[in-house]
């Protein structure tokens, strides 16, 4: 298969746009199966690494659902789907954990200053209840889920759908890498590191209602500094 591009492109990239392209024709459907690699190898004109490497970018970018023993499968998951032209381009541009990181800061740091001017007092009151359930979470799994929550309430209320469609795919793609589980996995058998994490999202929503939202904007890049990548 012959993809048409401007440019010349690698042999993993061969293996990522050749699985676009089947889809955009319709020849490959949420749910399906992709061919064995042995198939891919002859399809795309290219080696095994290069099959591989390519379904790892396409897994990271959540096109692909790796099941072992069984194959790959195009996901079913419609919101990593959407995500994946950027978080594409930012895999195969081999961006590091800490320029995603850099980057959220960025994000964050301006949409606290714009959910600062149109926030009212129930958000306040949500976004504490939020930090509420993540201190009572039970599993790693519930406790991800509401810092994950935390972070997008006000990022989604800045309404800015370009701020939040990035936010999304930079955390998805933070998510992917470094992979949530394991990232706080020792946190959650460590309590000072589990109150420090609560501790800062108090202090973040304590500025807010403060009226202080310089100061919310600052304690939001350094939670962030403190990612453990």
């Amino acid at each position: 298969m012959e993809v048409d591009t401007e440019r010349e492109l690698s042999s993993a990239e061969q293996v990522i746009y050749g699985i676009s392209q089947m889809i955009l024709e319709g020849k490959l459907k949420i749910g399906d199966k992709l061919p064995p690699e042995r198939d891919m190898i002859d399809l795309f004109k290219v080696g095994r690494p290069a099959v591989r490497e390519g379904l790892c970018a396409l897994q990271i970018a959540g096109l692909i659902d790796a099941k072992h023993g069984s194959g790959n499968y195009i996901t079913s998951n419609i919101s990593s789907s959407i995500l994946m032209p950027l978080t594409l381009g930012l895999t195969l541009e081999g961006v590091s954990n800490n320029e995603l990181i850099q980057m959220r800061i960025c994000l964050e740091s301006f949409a606290i200053d714009r959910f600062y001017e149109k926030m009212t007092e129930e958000d306040i009151c949500n976004l504490r209840g939020i930090n509420e359930e993540m201190e009572n979470a039970e599993s790693v799994e519930e406790f991800s889920a509401k810092d994950v929550e935390f972070h997008e309430y006000f990022v989604k209320h800045t309404d800015n759908s370009l701020l939040i469609y990035i936010h999304k795919t930079i955390n998805h793609l933070i998510r992917q890498l470094i992979g949530i589980a394991v990232a706080t996995a020792d946190d959650m058998n460590n309590e000072d590191s589990l109150e420090n994490i609560v501790s800062e999202h108090q202090l973040i929503v304590d500025a807010l209602a403060e009226g202080k939202p310089f100061l919310a904007s600052n304690r939001v890049k350094s939670h962030l500094e403190n990612i453990k990548l």
